[in-house]
């Protein structure tokens, strides 16, 4: 939790094809953070993991993963899913 909370430098995001789960907040308010790419034993995504990411324009997700409260809040991004569609997430503005 909390593993990048904030950092105003982070711009690119790819994991490791082992990595299961992302942290409550791991990510929140990495404000210059574009992309993120996750293999395909991703699991879960913590509460807002991402909230507040806001220059994120298009996230990837193998398989089927949990995805907490908000983990997306106040993003404006689309996700391309493993089955090769693409979703669009409604954007939240409020807490």
């Amino acid at each position: 939790a909390n593993a990048f909370y904030g950092c105003g430098s982070l711009s690119d995001v790819e994991t490791t094809e082992e990595i299961q789960s992302v942290g409550e907040n791991a990510f929140r308010g990495c404000g210059k953070l574009t992309a993120l790419r996750f293999g395909k034993a991703l699991e879960t995504v913590g509460d807002m993991a991402f909230a507040g990411c806001v220059s994120l324009s298009e996230y990837t997700l193998s398989g089927k993963v949990r995805i907490g409260t908000d983990a997306f809040l106040r993003v404006p991004a689309q996700c391309v899913c493993g089955n090769g569609k693409t979703i669009l997430l409604p954007r939240r503005e409020q807490l």
